[in-house]
């Protein structure tokens, strides 16, 4: 325990002294990670995360998920719910899946093991997220390509995983009341909160392994994922960005361990994920090979280098952010007074 907190320590002043070696280049990263924050992943993922806590909240989606139950049992052996989770988490964008998860868990309609296994396959990228970031680069065929060989592995893996999952039959009664929505709304907004404090903090850190030599630029994806545009920039290739994609980054892990909370399965959901974007790459490869005729796809001429300025465009998305941040710390300190 001593050896672990010695080391522990000297890994913070090493990352306190990298940090003022490099402060000018980790300062306009952050400048950059939060507006990328406020005008690609709010923009991106909020109305989602809202919208898959209003379903859970009111037991729409379990409402939904009953006239799917009997074909879903014969042909999938599971519950039409899990499909439904695990459709919904491929298109509403990465923590969502996690989001959905650990609300059915809280209201009691599937198991902690379910949970777990959910874990490892609801997880993905989004159109929304796809077309944010990389999507203005590439063609609607190659976007198509895209999306489906990180959805493809995924969907099969969560076919296998939730395999003769069962829900809870009480918990499928339909409420709807206007505290519903505001609580959804909060929800939304606290989930975001955790989301972008942790893509900055990612960007900070990317920037300053890049910055000592420490990190090759092409693999600061597995870091931070909105490095892919960047990475596309520098001349990468479709497949590995597809990968990437699948991968999600450790940026996007950490918010789905914050967003589940304890017992989050790390270990089984880095090798589902590894495993997802092996499978990936292929995927886009031979999709590559079969649709263009060639397999390396030219995005690189057709970005434009990003420069991290804050617009006055920009002034009042980031003014809501701080007002929607303090809103939040403000409940967050009431609630724990009470």
């Amino acid at each position: 325990m001593k050896k672990w907190k010695g080391c522990s320590l000297l890994v913070c002043i090493a990352l306190f002294a990298a940090a003022v070696y490099s402060h000018t280049e980790v300062a306009q990263a952050v400048v950059a990670a939060g507006n990328r924050c406020v005008m690609v992943i709010i923009p991106s993922l909020y109305l989602c995360s809202v919208l898959a806590s209003f379903c859970i909240r009111t037991g729409l989606l379990e409402a939904a998920a009953v006239p799917l139950n009997g074909l879903c049992r014969k042909l999938l052996r599971m519950d039409g719910i899990f499909l439904l989770i695990l459709l919904f988490s491929q298109v509403a964008g990465y923590p969502v899946g996690a989001q959905l998860v650990r609300q059915m868990l809280e209201k009691g309609s599937i198991t902690a093991l379910q949970a777990r296994r959910m874990l490892c396959c609801c997880f993905g990228c989004g159109p929304a997220f796809l077309l944010g970031t990389v999507g203005g680069c590439l063609g609607t065929e190659a976007c198509v390509l895209l999306m489906a060989a990180v959805i493809l592995p995924n969907f099969v893996l969560g076919l296998v995983l939730m395999r003769g999952c069962r829900a809870d039959a009480g918990s499928r009664e339909l409420s709807l009341h206007a505290s519903d929505l505001t609580a959804a709304a909060q929800s939304g907004a606290a989930a975001m909160l955790k989301i972008l404090t942790m893509i900055v903090l990612f960007a900070a850190l990317t920037t300053m392994f890049r910055t000592s030599s420490y990190l090759p630029d092409a693999a600061a994806p597995l870091l931070e994922i909105s490095n892919l545009t960047e990475f596309l920039r520098q001349g990468g290739g479709l497949p590995a960005a597809a990968a990437f994609l699948s991968f999600g980054g450790l940026c996007v892990h950490v918010q789905n361990a914050a967003i589940y909370g304890e017992n989050f399965p790390f270990l089984n959901f880095w090798t589902a994920r590894l495993g997802c974007a092996a499978c990936t790459y292929w995927l886009c490869h031979f999709g590559l090979r079969f649709c263009f005729g060639t397999a390396a796809f030219p995005t690189a001429l057709q970005l434009q280098p990003y420069e991290p300025k804050l617009t006055q465009e920009g002034i009042l998305p980031v003014l809501c952010l701080v007002v929607m941040a303090l809103l939040l710390l403000d409940k967050a300190s009431l609630t724990g007074k009470n």
